[in-house]
């Protein structure tokens, strides 16, 4: 997640980024075969993400939580 995301969250989810202790970005080509992996992430969120998806140009997902595991899993289709 870029710096100004971040910022942008401050005050909103947490008082200030240092509480942030990972963070990952990643730009996909929509254009491209991709794959999106469901790593726990419950059912339903997990469709209305894709339905969601599917009729966006662009989307910023953001997942907030204690990190105990990753739900979601994101990357280009080899």
């Amino acid at each position: 997640m870029g710096k100004s995301l971040l910022d942008a969250l401050k005050g909103v989810f947490f008082e200030d980024d240092s509480q942030v202790i990972w963070r990952l970005a990643v730009r996909i080509n929509a254009l491209e075969d991709y794959v999106i992996e469901n790593k726990g992430m419950d059912l339903d969120k997990f469709d209305e993400l894709i339905d969601f998806i599917s009729t966006r140009d662009h989307v910023v997902y953001i997942e907030l939580k204690r990190v105990e595991s990753l739900l979601l899993t994101v990357g280009q289709k080899f």
